[in-house]
């Protein structure tokens, strides 16, 4: 048994390489047009979708069931919610905590589901299934982190303001 410090280990240079491949990205972009996000040097949310063969969509085990330490090492432990009627779609989130530099969240499709007539492919219904979804969420992400950042830099600007006045010591 590899235990939890392999499975740290793991997710942290997953996500590493997730990260990497986004900011590679978009500092590309960013040639073409301005970006809030990559002109202050931070990685902007994301909705990342997998394609998991899944042979069960239960999360919820018993206590003396074995568990795969494949979901804790891809950082995808705690699903967040079931966001279809039938099982075949999570969605997990590891919050904006402050040890974590990337904000997104995770969803899982399970391959097994059937290609529902009018689509070329289970790529193309995944991505059009999510495409929904993604232009709901995703302003809302965007903003969050938006006002987290822009609130952090009013933060600073007024501690700064409030120290000069103290050293000044104007007389009203």
């Amino acid at each position: 048994m590899k235990g939890l410090a392999h499975d740290i280990v793991k997710n942290q240079m997953l996500e590493d390489l997730i990260i990497e491949l986004k900011w590679r990205s978009m500092k590309e972009i960013s040639k073409y047009f301005p970006l809030y996000f990559t002109n202050n040097k931070q990685i902007p949310p994301s909705i990342e979708v997998y394609k998991l063969k899944q042979t069960s969509c239960v999360f919820k085990k018993a206590d003396n069931e074995k568990t795969s330490s494949f979901w804790n090492s891809v950082g995808m432990d705690n699903p967040f919610s079931d966001i279809s009627k039938d099982g075949y779609w999570q969605l997990f989130t590891e919050g904006r905590e402050p040890e974590l530099i990337d904000n997104s969240f995770k969803v899982t499709c399970n391959s097994t589901i059937n290609r529902e007539r009018g689509y070329d492919s289970l790529d193309s219904q995944i991505v059009y299934s999510t495409k929904e979804f993604s232009n709901l969420l995703l302003p809302i992400m965007v903003m969050r982190e938006y006002a987290i950042d822009t609130s952090q830099k009013i933060a600073v600007r007024q501690n700064k303001t409030f120290s000069s006045i103290k050293r000044e010591k104007p007389r009203y």
